[in-house]
């Protein structure tokens, strides 16, 4: 037997830039193609119903706040860990969002003056802990290496595509790859 439900609706969560208030999706470094959609209106036309969005770092600290290891505390950070890297911020039992919605978004915060770029700023805590960052480490290092005549498990997909992701490193990491090693560490 099937139920009506009411109320229904469409959330969706993204990295950011992204203004929740007018429901476009700015331009984020993971979706390169994706500059100013109006995501909600798209998705509000063709469904007929209520849309919402929001920073995907958000979605992802209240969801574990409501329903995960968060559940009952007053207090809490949840890192987003991907392609970028973001924060979600709890205090009080509320949701942090600053005045632009960007509380949390310590990916942009610069480490060093050098180093991987995070959403177009070298050395960022993004560009030394994302995903891409870690490609971008690794294929100075490769190149490096093979150079240097150097062997490594990497070479021959850089030498191949040009480009390497950090699951490419994780895997040469399993298997002991000392320039995969010097990649992760």
């Amino acid at each position: 037997m099937q139920r009506e439900v009411e109320n229904w609706g469409i959330g969706v969560s993204c990295g950011a830039p992204l203004d929740p208030d007018t429901g476009v999706i700015q331009a984020p470094p993971s979706l390169s193609t994706w500059v100013d959609v109006p995501i909600t209106s798209i998705l509000q036309r063709e469904f007929a119903v209520a849309c919402r969005l929001t920073n995907d770092a958000n979605a992802g600290k209240v969801a574990e706040h409501q329903y995960g290891a968060g559940v009952g505390t007053r207090h809490m950070v949840f890192l987003t860990m991907g392609t970028g890297l973001s924060a979600g911020v709890i205090s009080n039992g509320l949701l942090l969002s600053g005045a632009s919605g960007q509380a949390g978004e310590i990916g942009h915060v610069r480490l060093t003056p050098s180093g991987p770029v995070g959403y177009n700023k070298v050395g960022s805590v993004e560009g030394w802990a994302s995903g891409a960052g870690v490609a971008q480490v690794a294929g100075q290092e490769v190149d490096a290496a093979i150079k240097r005549g150097e062997p490594t498990l990497l070479a021959s997909k850089f030498e191949r595509e040009g480009v390497l992701t950090a699951k490419d490193v994780a895997d040469a990491l399993f298997h002991r790859d000392a320039v995969a090693e010097r990649i992760g560490s």
